[in-house]
């Protein structure tokens, strides 16, 4: 277990885009007085490393984010490796592209499961610990959202429906988990840019992308003790 010194940073989607800049916006931000264990969470078992840290290496768990149990597990698995988590970012989620008429079971289940159910059971996971030990200051959790799911046009609708549904558990785990020195806020993108989304959209004019090392960096930012108080809030 690691000591009581260090700050357990859970990044789920780890070994996506976005989550491969947040571990290491969190690595390049550990230091002797404030030092972080920064912890995955993806589909599949795997280890990031990362050569200008020291060759720090970070394990990723698995985990099926739509299935309660497996959360429960790899949360509880976490903490007994490496003790009680301060610092949640929620980085795992789907995206289709369907209109209503077309959509399918599968494509349904997928961003329900990925989007919406895998953040309810992160958040009930997190609430029971942190209610069990509510002196604890300056612990977060920070979500990832869509600018595009705020007004859905045609062919978002059931990607937006799974998203902006956040908004108001981002609304209510603050009322909830605020007296308890707990912040809960989610970041609203435009469009990140990533390898996937520059193959799906090609010749779009990528200059109004949002970068995703400059967005780990705010994500980080809103989780130190200088910005911890800020909460409830939907940053986009």
């Amino acid at each position: 277990m690691e000591t009581e010194r260090q700050k357990v940073v859970v990044v789920s989607g780890a070994t996506g885009a976005l989550g491969g800049f947040v571990v290491r916006e969190f690595l390049n931000n550990s230091s002797v007085n404030h030092p972080f264990c920064v912890i995955g969470l993806d589909r599949a078992d795997a280890e990031l490393k990362f050569e200008s840290q020291s060759n720090a290496k970070v394990p990723v768990y698995r985990v099926n984010g739509g299935d309660p149990a497996s959360v429960s597990a790899a949360v509880t698995l976490i903490e007994k490796k490496h003790g009680a988590i301060a610092t949640f970012v929620h980085c795992m989620g789907a995206f289709r592209w369907s209109k209503l008429s077309d959509i399918s079971d599968a494509d349904v289940n997928t961003l329900i499961d990925a989007n919406l159910k895998s953040t309810i059971y992160f958040m009930r996971e997190l609430a029971i610990r942190w209610h069990a030990d509510p002196k604890r200051l300056g612990r977060s959790i920070v979500l990832l959202n869509s600018k595009a799911a705020q007004s859905a046009s045609a062919g978002m609708g059931v990607y937006a429906a799974t998203k902006i549904a956040l908004n108001a558990l981002v609304q209510a785990a603050h009322e909830e988990l605020n007296s308890i020195g707990v912040s809960v806020n989610a970041f609203l993108p435009t469009i990140i840019d990533t390898p996937a989304n520059r193959r799906d959209m090609p010749g779009a004019d990528v200059s109004s992308w949002v970068d995703p090392a400059v967005l780990a960096h705010s994500i980080f930012n809103l989780t130190t003790r200088d910005h911890n108080r800020v909460s409830g809030t939907l940053i986009g």
